[in-house]
């Protein structure tokens, strides 16, 4: 993928860069990370490290922040890994690959994952690979 941004009627989504690591951490730690559709962190192995969030960072698909229009600030981040080849994925069985979404808590049971999700594979879906 070769973009750097996709919008949505909401949403920004900004691809994350290797200096928006602090931010990346923050809102793993703040926000409530789900693999798939589980909707919770519980699939999860928990902690993961700073360096498995730059490798999602640095990966071909990326890592992408959520930025409400209008707002300068991220308030969560969307990233699409393949199951098992993460450190953050899940050992569940199911699809090749998973989402991976973290939201502030204040921002969430807005519709915000499921746009971001939504943006990214219609991007992918129209994009060469």
């Amino acid at each position: 993928m070769t973009r750097t941004m996709l919008h949505t009627e909401r949403l920004t989504l900004r691809r994350a860069t290797p200096g928006d690591i602090d931010t990346v951490w923050c809102l793993w730690r703040e926000g409530e990370a789900r693999g798939g559709d589980v909707g919770s962190a519980k699939g999860l192995p928990t902690g993961p490290t700073r360096s498995a969030l730059l490798a999602l960072i640095g990966s071909r698909l990326g890592l992408w922040l959520l930025v409400p229009r209008g707002q300068h600030v991220a308030v969560g981040f969307v990233s699409l890994t393949q199951r098992g080849a993460s450190p953050l994925a899940s050992a569940r069985p199911g699809p090749e690959v998973e989402f991976l979404v973290a939201l502030d808590p204040a921002f969430r049971s807005r519709g915000y994952a499921q746009e971001a999700e939504a943006a990214f594979v219609e991007t992918l879906s129209v994009e060469p690979a």
